[in-house]
This record gives C-alpha cells, structure tokens and sequence, in this order.
C-alpha cells in the first residue's frame, strides 16, 4: 500500500493507471452512505491496480496525511476516468460525487446481482471501529474524519479481496447486456433521482441526510424483482400511504415560483400485460371485463372498483376454466403456462427488456403466477428505468427535477420558470407513445389536485 504524498508518486501513478483495470473506492468523511449529496465530501481515494497489485492511497482531506492540491485532484480524476480501462467500485453514486466518470465504471454489487441474482457486499462495516465509531457519534457528520487512515487502510484491503474474488468469479458477464443496461442505464436514472434530493419541511420526521431542507433518498434495486425500494435513514417512501401527513411536509425547492407535479399510469400493469400478450381492450379495460363479469353495460363506480379487484385475483391467482373463454384471460393463461414451461425446462427465463436472467436455483416455492408476477415487475421496473433516462437527460438543461419514483408515477419538483413546453415535453416522454396517464399537481405531495 503506498501512500500518496508528492508529486512524484501522483506521476508514477499517472503512467500505470492507463494500462490496468483498477478497483476504485473513496472514503468519505460522513459515516453515512450519502456521498453523492452535499452533506458530505471526499476524505481519501483508494486506488488498487489490479495487474500489479499495488494499491495507492490518495489523501485529499485526512488530518492524519499530506493531502494532495485541488489541482492535482483533478488531474488525477482526469487520469482515472479516461474511458481506457475498467474502474471497479463497490458503490457507483459514491464515484458520481467526481462528476466526469464514464461508462467503464462499473458497481461491483450490479455485477454480483446481474450474475448471481444476489449481493453480498452491501455492509462495508467491516471492521469493528466503524460500528464502534457510529455508535459513539451518531449524530458526528465527520465521524469517518477522526478514525485513522490506517484503520481506513484496512478496511479497502479487505473491500479489495471481496471485489478482486468476484471479478474472478464473474468478470466475464460485464459484457452481458443485463449488465451494461443495469450499470449504466438503471444505475444513473437512480442516482440522478437520489442526487435531485426531496425539499421537506422542518417537521418531515427524517431529520438526518439533510443540506439546505434538501433530503437525500437511497434507492436499491437488489431484490427479486430489480424493483427499487426507496428510504433515508430507514424511513420508507414506498409504505408511505396517501393520506399520511408526512406528505404535508414534501413541497417544492422553488417557492412561489414552483410546484410538484405526479405524473401517474393509469392501469399500468393492464398495459404492460398486454404488451406481453399482443392484446388491446376497445376501452377502459375495467369497464370492459367489468361488463363481462356483471353481465351488464353500466356499472358504477363501486362494480369497477371490483372489476379490477377480480382482475387481478385472476391473473395472480389462476384463471379458471369458464375465465379462458375470455380471450384476454386465455392469452394470459399461455403466456404464463409458456414462461412456467420454459423455466423448468431451461433452467431459466430472460426479463423482457435488460434480458436479466431469472435463473431456477435462486428461487423456492415458485408457481406459475408469481413467476408471472415477477417477470411483469422486472419488465415494469426496466420499462420505467428507460422511459425515466429519457426524461433526466431531457430535464438536464432546466432547473425542474424528479424527485421521487414509484413504479408507477414519478413526482417531479416544477420550476414554473421553466415553461409549459418543458412540462408538454415531460409529459409526451412519459407516455412514450403508448400509455394514459393521470396529472396532478400541488404545493405540497398530500394535497395533490387532479388535473388531467
């Protein structure tokens, strides 16, 4: 381990760096996993050569080293993402506070998931002094700032030996493209919204990852489904229900000059399901199996209200035989028969989209219908992963922000500063030329007005 205190060293650095695949991980000085907000700032960058073995520590503001200049900072960091070789991390939105890195970075835990269908190096608690520290100065913003470097050291060595066995293991499959699409298309939607942060109110109970009544969210896709769950200091916005007051306290960066807008699918997984199956309802698909199940034309609002309860129950919980005589039903019915056959048969499925694997030794006490249920998630999630990069790169050149995602809406902080055409645009990639969706708008997310 060298650590990295001249200039000559840096140079020495600047001319291996080009030729060998690197693991890459910063240290911040908040003890919390936010490194991609304003909360927090780098505390020293490690750098692990893989072809040598040689790993390098770069200070930048440790109390306990010589740090390098904001300059050679930067030059080092032009170096390091140069797009020429593969840059390791155990964490992508940690290496997204450097701004500039390219599409050569890869997340160690996408690669484990992509490849295995599970993660194992979510912790980085891994010697006792970060628990022991934590603990002792919970609310400290600076906790990782007074543990010693060399604890620091110790900890990347044994980061470095977890990632360098999983490379070994799963190196190959970075040019998957369930990989590529989830590293770089999935990954950056998430921490672009994580980044937005959610402007709250002084009595939002989170009172923690917070700059500027800024909060900062943390999303995770590493589950079954690839769904994302959302939280911030384990308060969890995907259990926040519609009527919590909580919502009271989400309203816009942007004063009197703002307003959040949600931007909702209507029967989302109807349309999805079928995309799958290569049906379209003549109208509102409710309404329609609605007048099948009731035997009449008009139903109210309460017999819709239970069209779609029994939709699903069907779908998810097996179509009778007198409901395949339905032909949406019966398309459902193959089309989950089908994947069931296939998966037994091969060992395994593919998501629709990312071409995911779905491989049978990760799953116990599967049926047909959670299968079903599973693969339309993953095809929901990815779906929504490519519609919301659109929307992100679009929204780069104004203030306007999403600011929350879930699954089947996204919340958008508006800066009327903006104009009509930037939300006509929003909403045009939002419906993607196939969808119907619902607008809503407020001054706060609990008091949301519908308007389309």
């Amino acid at each position: 381990m060298i650590i990295v205190e001249n200039k000559t060293v840096l140079t020495e650095l600047y001319l291996k760096i080009h030729s060998s695949d690197s693991i890459v991980l910063p240290i911040f000085s908040n003890s919390r996993n936010y490194s991609y907000s304003p909360i927090n700032s780098p505390l020293l960058l490690y750098i692990y050569l893989i072809k040598s073995g040689i790993g390098y520590i770069i200070p930048i503001n440790t109390d306990d080293c010589i740090n390098i200049t904001e300059n050679d900072l930067d030059e080092l960091l032009l170096n390091i993402f140069d797009n020429t070789t593969n840059k390791f991390t155990t964490n992508l939105d940690s290496l997204l506070f450097f701004k500039n890195i390219d599409d050569r970075c890869i997340d160690i835990r996408v690669l484990e998931y992509i490849s295995s269908g599970k993660v194992t190096t979510q912790s980085n608690k891994l010697l006792p002094v970060y628990s022991f520290m934590n603990h002792l100065h919970y609310n400290l913003d600076i906790v990782n700032k007074i543990i010693p470097t060399t604890k620091h050291i110790e900890y990347l060595e044994l980061e470095t030996e977890k990632i360098l066995s999983i490379i070994n293991k799963y190196g190959n499959n970075t040019f998957e493209l369930s990989f590529k699409m989830f590293n770089s298309t999935m990954m950056r939607v998430l921490n672009t919204i994580e980044n937005n942060g959610i402007c709250v109110t002084s009595e939002f109970p989170v009172k923690n990852n917070k700059y500027n009544d800024i909060l900062y969210t943390s999303y995770s896709p590493f589950n079954l489904t690839s769904r994302p769950t959302c939280s911030s200091s384990k308060y969890s916005f995907n259990s926040i229900s519609k009527t919590s007051i909580d919502r009271s306290y989400i309203i816009s960066r942007f004063g009197l000059d703002g307003m959040l807008v949600m931007l909702d699918y209507n029967s989302y997984h109807l349309s999805l399901i079928c995309e799958l199956i290569d049906y379209k309802f003549s109208e509102y698909p409710y309404l329609q199996l609605g007048k099948i199940y009731f035997g009449k034309d008009e139903l109210t609002d309460d017999e819709i209200k239970e069209s779609k309860r029994l939709t699903f129950h069907l779908i998810y919980g097996g179509i009778p035989f007198e409901f395949k005589q339905i032909e949406f039903f019966n398309r459902v019915s193959k089309f989950t028969d089908e994947l069931w056959s296939a998966f037994n048969s091969d060992g395994r499925i593919y998501t629709k989209i990312f071409k995911r694997r779905y491989e049978k030794l990760n799953f116990s006490d599967l049926n047909p219908q959670k299968l079903f249920n599973y693969y339309l998630q993953s095809f929901e999630t990815e779906n929504n992963m490519i519609i919301i990069d659109k929307i992100n790169n679009f929204l780069k050149d104004y203030s306007s922000k999403i600011i929350l995602y879930m699954y089947d809406s996204i919340l958008i902080d508006f800066n009327m500063n903006d104009g009509k055409d930037v939300l006509l645009k929003i909403l045009d990639l939002f419906k993607n030329n196939k969808y119907e969706i619902s607008i809503y708008n407020g001054i706060n997310y609990l008091n949301m007005i519908k308007t389309l």
